[in-house]
């Protein structure tokens, strides 16, 4: 009875030992895990196992050498806030696992259908590009566009997280910009339009923690019109910030979102997610796109679109505010004061890595 009577006198200590171990052995695991850039910035990856690892250290004497002591209502409470924490943070790691392979599965089924569908699959908007069977010939027919096409290289999986941003910019902030209501891996089989062994440009990334890069032209002419390439939150920066000096043309690559209440206006949101800090602090930049060939696209299709900027007039200002929520990750926002009106539409074989963490100011844009 004795020994009873210590044990339970005991179990608060065992209790906060017990819970400080839980914590520590969660923390030190998605340090070491590569979901741990969908919460936290790869940064504080060492500082987040450091922790871990002093929490389950001083967990030891109170689990080992359990002092006597009396329940009390702080300490219950500190206790099953722990517990929930620990419950909270356990399903989000699982959501978060489920994604990344829910993400690589998307992959493989897409760069599978879009090898059998060849190049179909490409839409184009104005009537020099309608006769060319493919992107390539269209830019071929262009004077000075003599350009050969290699293939994508395959995107790794991210192993640290998103790289470093060498000339990056921050995103447009959730408090100053309106609200409207996929570690995975990433293999892109798209011949890139544009390509050229020496661009001028230099070079482009096509996802974070790529072992290879690949040499395209940042600078395409596509039926005798100069565009030039830049990733989709690059341009919404630049009109977040107020600045004049977009390209009056450019080409992007972006996935789309349809809605019925868009689709009634012959329209669809392009949409990229810029990851600043770590996927769980990104944003879900979008823009209404309307065009030749836009009706044609499904929801969730990768494109690269050649296009350019229209101010909305009265007719269409209420287009952003018919944006669906979307799945996330990231909070929505629906550009609210231009559109992308389509001049060139090419579906993408396959995708490459889902999420932009680099945001250039001036060119070489990051693409």
């Amino acid at each position: 009875m004795s020994e009873t009577r210590d044990s339970f006198a005991t179990m608060p200590d065992r209790v906060d030992g017990l819970c400080l171990l839980c914590l520590g052995a969660f923390m030190a695991g998605l340090a070491s895990s590569n979901l741990y850039w969908y919460f936290l910035n790869p940064k504080f990856r060492h500082l987040t196992l450091a922790a871990g690892a002093v929490l389950c250290l001083a967990a030891l004497p109170q689990l080992l050498s359990p002092r006597a002591g009396r329940w009390s209502p702080a300490k219950l409470a500190r206790q099953t806030a722990l517990a929930v924490f620990l419950c909270l943070a356990m399903t989000a790691q699982n959501d978060a696992d489920r994604a990344a392979v829910q993400f690589v599965q998307l992959k493989a089924t897409t760069s599978s259908s879009a090898t059998n569908s060849g190049s179909s699959d490409i839409m184009t908007g104005d009537a020099d590009s309608t006769a060319s069977p493919s992107p390539s010939a269209a830019e071929d027919t262009t004077p000075g566009a003599d350009e050969t096409r290699p293939n994508a290289p395959t995107v790794e999986a991210p192993a640290t997280g998103p790289i470093s941003a060498r000339q990056a910019t921050k995103v447009p902030s959730r408090a100053t910009t309106a609200a409207t209501p996929n570690g995975p891996t990433g293999a892109s089989n798209e011949p890139l339009p544009g390509a050229d062994e020496t661009p001028p440009s230099g070079l482009t990334r096509l996802g974070p923690q790529s072992s290879d890069a690949t040499r395209v032209n940042l600078r395409p002419v596509v039926g005798g019109v100069p565009y030039v390439r830049l990733n989709l939150a690059e341009l919404y920066i630049m009109l977040d910030k107020g600045r004049k000096d977009y390209p009056p043309h450019f080409a992007l690559r972006a996935q789309v979102l349809r809605s019925p209440k868009l689709d009634a206006r012959g329209s669809v949101l392009l949409h990229r997610i810029a990851v600043v800090c770590c996927l769980a602090d990104s944003l879900d930049l979008r823009f209404v796109t309307a065009g030749p060939g836009v009706d044609g696209l499904r929801d969730g299709d990768w494109v690269e679109v050649y296009g350019r900027l229209e101010p909305l007039t009265a007719a269409n200002v209420g287009l952003p505010k018919l944006a669906p929520r979307g799945e996330g990750p990231g909070l929505g926002l629906v550009n609210p004061k231009f559109r992308i009106t389509v001049e060139r539409i090419d579906r993408l074989r396959g995708i490459d890595f889902p999420y932009v963490f680099e945001f250039r100011e001036k060119e070489p844009f990051a693409w």
